[in-house]
């Protein structure tokens, strides 16, 4: 099981400032003071909003890969998506690289038939919700869409009660 001090997240503002990999828009938006020990982590969770549809990044550092969820689209905003994270990555301060070689990332998109999709135009975020909670969880991603309403309100009780319980996730899956 991955500790949360393994897994840091990105603001999915990534998506929209790193377009280009310009180190003075690193700077400009503070990312730098936002994601001060980034590369320390083992796993990065970047979430991304193509318009109207959300999906999940996940930056394995440590083995140098990255894959690509989509609960609708079958990666169709895989390639973009990669290139922001990838701008991100490289325009982090020297010092703070440690010991990943960043250009060896390999690009994985999980294919649409080895995941789950949903069955409605609502529940994309839910899904990226879901992803993420698993993944720091070190749990698999094995859910389906039936999920997806229970899932939600669990969402909603945890941003209630401000807390990530892991309590409610087990009861409730």
């Amino acid at each position: 099981v991955l500790f949360r001090s393994e897994v840091s997240t990105l603001n999915s503002d990534i998506f929209v400032r790193m377009a280009t990999p310009p180190k003075e828009m690193y700077l400009n938006y503070k990312f730098h003071e936002l994601y001060p020990n980034i590369l320390d982590s083992e796993v990065i969770l970047a979430p991304f909003n193509h318009g109207s549809h959300w999906c999940l990044v996940v930056v394995h550092l440590k083995e140098n890969f990255s894959v690509y969820l989509d609960s609708s689209h079958e990666g169709t905003g895989a390639k973009m998506a990669f290139s922001r994270v990838n701008n991100f990555l490289q325009v982090v301060p020297p010092s703070m690289v440690s010991m990943i070689e960043l250009e060896e990332l390999e690009d994985f998109v999980i294919p649409s038939s080895e995941i789950a999709q949903q069955l409605n135009s609502d529940d994309c975020g839910v899904f990226v919700a879901k992803w993420a909670e698993h993944i720091s969880l070190g749990l698999p991603v094995d859910f389906t869409q039936d999920q997806m309403v229970t899932s939600r309100y669990s969402h909603i009780v945890n941003i209630v009660w401000n807390s990530l319980s892991q309590d409610i996730h087990v009861k409730n899956s």
